[in-house]
């Protein structure tokens, strides 16, 4: 498994199981990747904005 670090912008979202999403994203060094966001779709009070399809994110 690779890791990257990067600025990067969110294509689309899948749901991936209960809790999981599979997050495509574009950055200017890789290209288009698709990453797992493990417990992102955990019910909380705020909506997680870093996973919005348009949105500027930073990738660890």
């Amino acid at each position: 498994m690779a890791v990257y670090k990067a600025n990067a912008l969110v294509l689309r979202r899948i749901p991936l199981g209960e809790k999981d999403k599979i997050v495509t994203l574009y950055t200017r060094e890789y290209g288009k990747l698709a990453a797992v966001a493990k417990g992102s779709r955990r019910t909380t009070p705020a909506p997680p904005t870093r996973t919005r399809p348009c949105t500027p994110t930073n990738c660890n």
